[in-house]
Order: C-alpha cells, then sequence, then structure tokens
C-alpha cells in the first residue's frame, strides 16, 4: 500500500504509471523483467480506512482481470 499527497484521478493515476514503467524497465538481477500493477483510489469524504482499502483493492483485481502491467482507478 503507498499513501501518498495526490487527492485526484490524475496525479494518482500519474505516479503509479511512473512506480510501474520504472519497475518494467528495472533490470533485476538474476530474474526476468519484472511488472506491476495497481489498484488506486482516493480518499473521498465519507471513506473509512476498510472503505478506500477495499476500493483500492477491487481496482487491483480489476487491473489483473483485465491483464498484466497496468493500473486501475476505481
Amino acid at each position: 500500500m503507498i499513501i501518498c499527497s495526490h487527492t485526484n484521478k490524475e496525479g494518482i493515476i500519474a505516479l503509479c504509471e511512473i512506480l510501474r514503467k520504472r519497475i518494467e524497465n528495472y533490470d533485476f538481477e538474476n530474474c526476468s523483467n519484472q511488472s506491476v500493477s495497481f489498484g488506486a483510489s482516493a480518499f473521498v469524504k465519507e471513506d473509512t480506512i476498510d472503505t478506500i482499502i477495499s476500493r483500492a483493492d477491487n481496482a487491483l483485481y480489476k487491473a489483473k482481470d483485465e491483464g498484466k502491467n497496468r493500473v486501475k482507478f476505481l
């Protein structure tokens, strides 16, 4: 889990894309190239810890369902 100061969808997605691309392009020693998918969400006024984590988790499952190496925001 990454908690950041971005409060808008575009900023959150941009940060996740930067991290995703760095991991995709990183030369890991003794293993093949790696990829990562991110599920992302933004805090809204009515959120609890459980609701925001659940939304991000659902976004991650959606990203994985759509294929590897992607970012999904809910």
